[in-house]
């Protein structure tokens, strides 16, 4: 299988930060495929400018994908979309109805966290 992730070059961040975003992306998207396999997955990871981002996000809408969008606790503001990954050796593609649903629960899910770090401060 192979992971293709593209990360926002104009935010900057640190070799760190980018690690730990580009991991999330990974992380998720190996979640979407149970026939992932770390050892022999490729992991490809690209930079791009703002209007190439977008461009790849609309472009691969249909893949299995996953947008990072960062928290905002070190780096960049909260809500920044920091890295987009898919998968582009893969012989499944969503439907557009598993797609809503996939990213209603994403949106859940941000949604949810924001609420625990609100609680835990």
């Amino acid at each position: 299988m192979k992971f293709k992730i593209y990360f926002r070059k104009n935010l900057k961040m640190t070799p760190q930060k980018l690690a730990a975003q580009v991991s999330h992306v990974v992380k998720e998207l190996g979640c979407m495929q149970p026939n992932s396999n770390p050892q022999e997955d490729v992991i490809v990871v690209l930079q791009a400018s703002d209007k190439k981002f977008e461009g790849i996000k609309v472009e691969f809408a249909d893949n299995y994908n996953y947008l990072q969008v960062d928290l905002g606790m070190t780096e960049v503001p909260a809500g920044t979309e920091t890295c987009f990954g898919y998968i582009e050796e893969c012989s499944e593609k969503l439907t557009k109805k598993e797609q809503s649903f996939k990213e209603a629960i994403v949106q859940l899910a941000g949604r949810l966290d924001a609420m625990i770090q609100e609680v835990n401060k």
